[in-house]
């Protein structure tokens, strides 16, 4: 059970240290650079948890993954409630997002971005959402990772 927390935790780590990185490179959108170094620490303190056997790093862990697993909760209801405001609003973030990225040459994001636009992507992303069930898998890992913390946690002491 360490290992595999130890395991899962280190590619969380890296994949919010590359998306981190991505943020400070591209300066796209300051919420890609919060939610990397958001996944950096949370990945850095289950990582780090799991190898020392923390009591006190594993709960914080868990703690930081339940109030994670809650924020998404309250986006998805008010996602939910919202979403007649809510396609509008995306369609006008990418406009307004190509329009920048189109200005700035150095962008290394302008030919992906562009073929999303030509083939509307709010249609597709809506599409592949409702066809996939992506957000259940994801809550699922979530949880199992909070167990599986609590019960390292619970061992080391």
């Amino acid at each position: 059970l360490r290992i595999l927390l130890l395991v899962f935790n280190l590619l969380v780590f890296v994949a919010g240290g590359i998306m981190t990185g991505f943020g400070v490179i591209m300066v796209l959108v300051v919420a890609f650079l919060v939610i990397g170094c958001l996944i950096f620490v949370t990945g850095f303190l289950g990582c780090l948890g799991a190898w020392k056997k923390s009591k006190c790093l594993l709960r914080l862990f868990a703690t930081v993954l339940v109030l994670i697993i809650i924020a998404e909760i309250a986006c998805g209801v008010i996602l939910i409630v919202n979403k007649d405001k809510f396609k509008p609003f995306i369609r006008e973030f990418f406009t307004n997002a190509i329009a920048e990225i189109e200005s700035n040459p150095n962008s290394g994001l302008t030919v992906p971005i562009i073929g999303l636009q030509d083939s509307g992507c709010v249609e597709k992303i809506v599409h592949e959402l409702k066809a996939n069930s992506i957000g259940i898998g994801a809550g699922v890992v979530e949880i199992e990772t909070i167990v599986a913390a609590l019960i390292l946690a619970k061992q080391s002491e």
